[in-house]
């Protein structure tokens, strides 16, 4: 950690950069201070000093790229939940005086299927940790268009991305999170049905048991029961005006 209280990870001294590790780090840390039957006062020390100064650096410093305004207010609002500081508050609602860059189709700006889960993944963090209820709006919008985006595999088309992974295979099991938790708080069928059709793709152990556990720890929604099953299309021809981009699909069948 550098004295400014940034990282160097990919990007050197970089508030947002700082914000994608403090996602895991402050999860870790509450599940730890919860803890009663273990003796982890030193380690929890040694993670409230890094948190602490790495606020500072999310309070006062910029970001680089669009999804990285609401990464850095998720971190914060994380900090604020163990360490109530107004001003935290106040960077949080700075940012998100700018408005949500949703586009009519449900795209963010950067039309990226990799940097787009965790701008939904961080606006439900602002909803659940501070009741910023108006949030969930981008949010319902955006995971409805992304099915649409989702190969009979579960790959995720890129082709009308505005960032790198325009040229990655990314997979819907990166959403699996979000459309979880909207399927139980709204007890929303067609997201039940995704959400259950991930647990069926290859890779699901890895990239979400492995990975998640510590969120549904964290979050006992999480843990409640799906809603039962609405069916979703697995006929339609979608075209999303804002990129151009056609998908059509006839069962196991897509085109784009």
């Amino acid at each position: 950690q550098n004295p400014d209280g940034t990282i160097n990870a990919g990007n050197l001294e970089s508030p947002p950069d700082t914000a994608f590790l403090l996602e895991p780090l402050c999860v870790g840390h509450a599940l730890l201070a919860n803890q009663t039957a273990m003796n982890s006062t030193n380690v929890l020390a040694g993670l409230e000093d890094f948190i602490l100064r790495a606020a500072e650096a999310l309070t006062n410093g910029g970001v680089h790229t669009p999804n990285h305004r609401w990464v850095v207010c998720a971190a914060l609002a994380r900090i604020y939940k163990r360490y109530p500081e107004a001003r935290y508050i106040q960077r949080i609602e700075d940012w998100l005086g700018e408005g949500i860059d949703l586009d009519r189709d449900g795209h963010f700006s950067e039309r990226s299927r990799n940097y787009s889960q965790v701008v939904v993944r961080s606006l439900i963090t602002l909803e659940r940790l501070l009741g910023y209820t108006n949030l969930l709006d981008p949010v319902r919008k955006h995971l409805q268009m992304t099915y649409y985006y989702m190969e009979p595999d579960g790959e995720l088309v890129t082709t009308d991305s505005r960032r790198q992974d325009q040229f990655m295979r990314i997979s819907i099991l990166s959403y699996y999170r979000q459309y979880r938790y909207m399927a139980i708080l709204e007890g929303d069928g067609e997201f039940a049905s995704i959400t259950r059709n991930m647990e069926k793709l290859e890779g699901f152990g890895r990239a979400v048991l492995d990975h998640d556990l510590v969120y549904f720890m964290e979050e006992p929604l999480l843990q409640r029961k799906l809603p039962d099953n609405s069916p979703v299309p697995l006929q339609y021809e979608k075209l999303f005006t804002t990129s151009h981009l056609l998908r059509i699909r006839r069962g196991a069948t897509s085109l784009t």
